[in-house]
């Protein structure tokens, strides 16, 4: 199975799928499951041009309704993860929001340390007024993404708007 991403809905994590079996007949059965044990006996896919999922890592077979061809390997897919940020002022505090989409267990340091040691995150947390660096690594299924943030010192405004100059 030849697995194509057509898109990727940024908020929800939601990625639409093409799926084209190859040497399966000419009216193959795909079968999806979340790991390389996918058989018949799992979920078969309705809409090859269109197969929409949440999940960070799918493996799919194609499998020859007439017998014709043998059943190959699982053909693996795995999303591309997003780790993104937002700062929220609370009164004379900041607190950081982290989002991993496809939806995955996220942990982070504040000290430069490997995140992978670091804090589980589960709540947006407070951050020094004096800024800091972020690093984030968040795991969905079999896939890993590692980010880092800045976080200005409080009262820095880096960005300037020129109004002369065109968007």
């Amino acid at each position: 199975v030849n697995v194509t991403a057509l898109n990727t809905n940024r908020d929800t994590g939601e990625t639409t799928l093409s799926l084209t079996p190859r040497n399966a007949g000419d009216s193959p059965r795909v079968y999806v499951l979340k790991t390389n044990a996918v058989s018949e006996q799992d979920e078969q896919v309705q809409d090859l041009d269109d197969y929409r999922t949440t999940e960070a890592t799918l493996y799919f077979i194609a499998v020859d309704s007439t017998g014709t061809y043998e059943t190959g390997p699982a053909a693996r897919w795995t999303a591309e993860l997003a780790v993104r940020h937002e700062i929220h002022a609370v009164a004379d505090t900041r607190k950081i929001e982290l989002r991993c989409t496809p939806a995955g267990e996220m942990r982070y340091s504040l000290d430069g340390t490997n995140p992978k040691e670091g804090a589980i995150y589960d709540a947006p947390f407070e951050v020094s007024s004096q800024g800091c660096t972020i690093l984030v690594v968040a795991h969905a299924g079999e896939v890993e993404k590692i980010a880092k943030f800045q976080v200005p010192k409080l009262g820095d405004n880096p960005l300037v708007i020129d109004d002369t100059t065109p968007a």
